[in-house]
């Protein structure tokens, strides 16, 4: 809904009105995490680097994603 430029539906503890065989069930919904998760999930993303690095890098055992996740935030400024 936020995403389209809608808000969110406001909390109330009103009760509607039931008709006949009606049920109301409470839900509960945590907005703030659930927008966390998503920004915060991991993509796959393909980078282009020569051969020669690639072999390198490999042998050294490094971690691309870290690797460039950790680049990216330094430029960026932003704390880890």
């Amino acid at each position: 809904m936020e995403k389209d430029g809608e808000s969110l539906p406001v909390r109330t503890d009103k009760i509607p009105e039931m008709g006949g065989g009606d049920m109301v069930v409470p839900v509960s919904v945590y907005p703030d995490l659930v927008k966390e998760e998503i920004n915060n999930r991991r993509e796959k993303t393909t980078v282009s680097i020569p051969h020669w690095l690639k072999a390198v890098a490999e042998a050294e055992g490094l971690n691309y994603s870290r690797l460039l996740e950790t680049a990216i935030k330094e430029t960026l400024g932003i704390a880890s």
